[in-house]
């Protein structure tokens, strides 16, 4: 997969939306108790999504939350670059997936990127899980064809 853009770091305000807990069909909205000053909060339906709520397994439980792009979360991609910050508010993993074909335009507008459970992304692309524990600063790549991610700051 050829990567266009490879972020290394978000300092553009983030969307603050929700962490999706899934049940009975229906997105419960959770909100954080101390989201960061400029965060955005709105409101989820089931088209925005690709997967069926009841098809949700729990894979890994307890990371807290992540960033996710709508490359992955709408249009179905698969992750292709990832990375681990300082979490910015209580819940918050750290982690941030991105499709790594978003470029700065798409990137730039605050709709296209949301929060999420990191379970939920587990459920979106298996192949981040052995790599969740990870300490802060961890920046991987997938290695192209493959359900593997190599470290790219050394």
């Amino acid at each position: 997969m050829p990567f266009k853009l490879r972020p290394i770091n978000f300092t553009f305000t983030f969307v603050y939306f929700c962490i999706a807990w899934f049940c009975d069909n229906h997105f419960q909205i959770s909100k954080f108790p101390n989201p960061p000053a400029g965060w955005q909060v709105s409101t989820l339906t089931m088209v925005d999504f690709l997967n069926n709520p009841d098809a949700l397994k729990d894979i890994v439980s307890g990371i807290g939350a992540c960033m996710a792009s709508n490359r992955i979360t709408v249009d179905g991609q698969p992750v292709g670059f990832m990375y681990r910050e300082r979490p910015e508010f209580e819940g918050d993993s750290g982690w941030r997936f991105l499709a790594g074909d978003e470029n700065d335009e798409y990137m730039a507008n605050d709709l296209n990127s949301k929060v999420f459970d990191v379970n939920t992304i587990a459920n979106y692309d298996i192949a981040v899980v052995p790599y969740l524990k990870l300490a802060f600063g961890i920046e991987l790549e997938r290695i192209e064809g493959t359900d593997d991610f190599q470290q790219i700051n050394a």
